[in-house]
């Protein structure tokens, strides 16, 4: 049997990897987990640090939350915050709050927003301007799940009315999927005819030239 010196010596020369798969962990006193906490802090209006401004509307919120988020919400806040003044103490009042102005229209766009980051749980009813704006967040705070959870929705809301919108919103935020879905809608229904008669898509004339090259490139592959 080798001596203990000589057994340690020969594993600081030989150093071994180890793998241990560690269990979850949980809260052994049975209180609530961490995520709940956070919740019920905003749900209860407390130790809010920053606020979320979209035209006259301010939404307070935890700077850790958001940050949680994406790698693209990180630099966001702190290219954001670099140029506001700090507050010296711990703020209680929202007006004091630094104030972050997005740069989009629709106050609900950012209750959607703040649902997603919080995992409330809602269910929201929005129009395609508000839908834009959700989209726009998700794309400045790179945030693909939360763009993929607009899809199911926005697909909902293909009608006569609305396709060409819908269309358009696709190609830019390179939703090909609902886009696919669109177009062929747009074609089995007949409405495609029924707008090249009428000349209502030259009113899209990006959105037209990016149409006509789809439907070459799926009528050549079939």
């Amino acid at each position: 049997m080798p001596e203990p010196t000589r057994l340690v010596s020969s594993l600081e020369m030989k150093p071994t990897d180890l793998k241990v798969r560690l269990p979850k962990l949980t809260d052994s006193s049975g209180g609530p987990s961490l995520s709940e906490n956070v919740r019920s802090f905003f749900q209860t209006c407390q130790f809010f640090d920053v606020c979320l401004v979209v035209k006259d509307v301010r939404f307070p919120v935890h700077q850790a939350v958001l940050a949680s988020l994406s790698e693209g919400m990180q630099r966001f806040l702190r290219e954001a915050l670099a140029v506001l003044p700090r507050p010296e103490v711990m703020c209680c009042a929202v007006e004091e709050l630094p104030s972050i102005q997005l740069g989009i229209s629709h106050p609900k766009a950012v209750l959607v927003l703040l649902d997603f980051a919080y995992q409330l749980g809602g269910a929201f009813e929005l129009d395609i301007e508000e839908l834009r704006d959700v989209l726009k967040l998700a794309q400045i705070f790179e945030l693909p799940m939360l763009q993929e959870r607009l899809v199911e929705p926005m697909a909902q809301q293909v009608t006569h009315a609305s396709i060409m919108e819908i269309l358009a919103i696709s190609v830019q935020f390179d939703l090909m999927g609902l886009y696919n879905h669109a177009f062929k809608i747009l074609v089995l229904s007949g409405y495609l005819k029924e707008m090249a008669k009428s000349n209502s898509m030259l009113q899209y004339p990006e959105l037209m030239q990016h149409m006509l090259l789809h439907f070459a490139a799926t009528s050549h592959a079939k």
